[in-house]
């Protein structure tokens, strides 16, 4: 719920009081392996100072970050490029490749710091530092939440439905007005004189439309727009993607070496 947009479509479709927020200490409990131990990632500023995450070199350019000038430009830069920037080559190295790595299965040198966490970007720009930023929007959060009449919530919470995520999909899918089409696999997108754009799908399905987004993965996308120009479908084929597998693991309480 950092960005509200999401929270805000469910209460809006009716389906406030069937989101559940994930417990407290998956949200808080997050470890790093680094030299085949397990660490705990800070949670505060005094465990911070305690963790074997950081050098102190390192924790002391992190500290820092607060005290470096802004970029005035708004030349697009990556993400280990803007991390080294703000707060050094070891959080570079050790933090932020771990959290990229984990939420976009990308190369921090060619993932954009704009397009991948254009929030850090924009605190930079409107506030000097990420550290300013986050104890800006902390303090709008406090206020808005005192305004309200609420206790303060905790930002960045993770949230989902006891039936699964695909209950907001099926409850969006039942207020159009027009129900969707599911289950054909589409063959080409081309354009029509007539009618702006023309589908096709497998047999002697198609259909004209003002206008088309394509929400497949690149190289599908490529293979649908090959005889329409062949020059972007080139250039859509050449996006990288990487092959993502998440896996739960179990574990006995008796075998593990400590608390989680």
């Amino acid at each position: 719920d950092t960005n509200p947009v999401t929270v805000d479509l469910c209460r809006e479709l009716g389906l406030g009081d069937r989101l559940t927020a994930a417990s407290d200490a998956a949200g808080r409990n997050r470890f790093l392996l680094l030299n085949g131990r397990l660490r705990l990632l800070p949670g505060s500023m005094w465990s911070f100072l305690g963790s074997g995450v950081l050098s102190w070199r390192g924790k002391l350019n992190l500290l820092a970050e607060r005290f470096r000038p802004p970029r005035r430009d708004e030349a697009d830069e990556s993400i280990d490029a803007f991390v080294r920037r703000r707060a050094g080559g070891e959080v570079a190295e050790t933090l932020a490749d771990a959290f990229v790595t984990g939420i976009y299965a990308g190369d921090p040198t060619l993932l954009s710091a704009r397009a991948a966490f254009p929030r850090l970007v924009r605190m930079e720009r409107e506030h000097g530092s990420i550290r300013n930023g986050f104890v800006a929007a902390a303090r709008k959060r406090r206020a808005e939440a005192s305004a309200q009449g609420q206790p303060p919530g905790r930002a960045g919470r993770m949230w989902s439905f006891r039936e699964g995520l695909s209950l907001l999909i099926e409850t969006l899918r039942g207020r159009l007005r027009t129900p969707p089409v599911v289950g054909v696999a589409v063959q080409s997108v081309r354009r029509s004189q007539e009618s702006g754009w023309q589908v096709r799908a497998e047999g002697r399905d198609a259909w004209t439309a003002d206008a088309v987004a394509l929400t497949c993965p690149a190289y599908q996308q490529a293979a649908l727009l090959a005889d329409e120009d062949a020059e972007l479908a080139a250039k859509i084929d050449g996006i990288a993607y990487n092959r993502v597998a998440v896996v739960a693991l179990g574990y006995r309480l008796a075998d593990m070496p400590v608390s989680l």
